[in-house]
């Protein structure tokens, strides 16, 4: 079957691959398996199914990582909360410009907050919060070096893993 493609009307084909998935801000998600648009004038695009339940899913690995938050995940957990800058920052009882140097990557927040950014964001996210006990059992595991979140989203049944 000739199909048009949604953005310029040439023809597309449709095939299953990984995707990887920046559109939220983070570099290392990958949607495995999915659908795929491919338009030889437009190049590539994902068939995202449940895009919300996706987002929260990237929301919830942000939150468990074993590591130290770093900027672009402390503003994509932020998002998700659905907080603006000076709302968050309230929050966590610090300035918006503080908030706004560790969303930039230009300081990191000590420990004791990292994890208080966590516990608010799931708190605050729709469909989260039952997460909350889970992330306050696992807070002493958390090491103090950053390294950015590399994880794996199957979005058909919106299980992840951590990549290496």
């Amino acid at each position: 079957m000739n199909e048009k493609c949604p953005t310029c009307h040439g023809m597309v084909e449709r095939i299953r691959g990984d995707w990887k998935f920046q559109e939220g801000g983070l570099e290392g998600v990958v949607l495995k398996n999915i659908e795929i648009l491919r338009c030889g004038e437009c190049g590539e695009a994902p068939v995202i199914p449940r895009l919300e339940s996706v987002l929260r899913s990237i929301a919830l690995a942000v939150a468990l990582k074993a590591s130290a938050l770093e900027g672009r995940e402390i503003r994509y957990l932020r998002k998700h909360a659905e907080r603006t800058p000076s709302e968050f920052a309230a929050l966590l009882g610090v300035k918006p410009a503080v908030l706004d140097r560790w969303e930039g990557g230009e300081e990191a927040p000590e420990p004791e907050v990292d994890r208080l950014i966590r516990l608010v964001a799931l708190g605050l996210s729709e469909g989260l919060a039952g997460y909350v006990p889970e992330l306050a059992r696992s807070l002493g595991q958390i090491g103090p070096e950053r390294r950015p979140l590399v994880v794996e989203i199957d979005p058909e049944t919106m299980q992840y893993r951590y990549a290496a």
